[in-house]
């Protein structure tokens, strides 16, 4: 529960601090809708950019094209394994 208002506070200064600018990646549909339902959830402006799988949104993420990805554990192990967040959390 602790993390749900971490996350909660994050997205509120995020959506005060760049309304519109945002944009999250995505290449499948389980987190097209993840991001979907956080976006009406907390009344975040955010993009939807759709990628063809899930390594580019990732690449993209690590090189800071996008804001916002939900790598899953095969596809960002290795940047956390090169010291790279693939979250894109400082």
């Amino acid at each position: 529960m602790r993390q749900a208002r971490s996350v909660d506070r994050r997205a509120r200064k995020l959506r005060r601090a760049n309304p519109g600018k945002l944009e999250y990646g995505h290449g499948n549909g389980t987190t097209q809708v993840m991001f979907e339902s956080m976006k009406n959830r907390l009344g975040i402006d955010i993009v939807r950019i759709a990628y063809r799988s899930v390594p580019a949104a990732t690449t993209d993420l690590v090189a800071g094209h996008i804001a916002i990805a939900a790598p899953d554990f095969i596809n960002g192990m290795p940047f956390i394994r090169a010291r790279q967040d693939p979250c894109g959390s400082p």
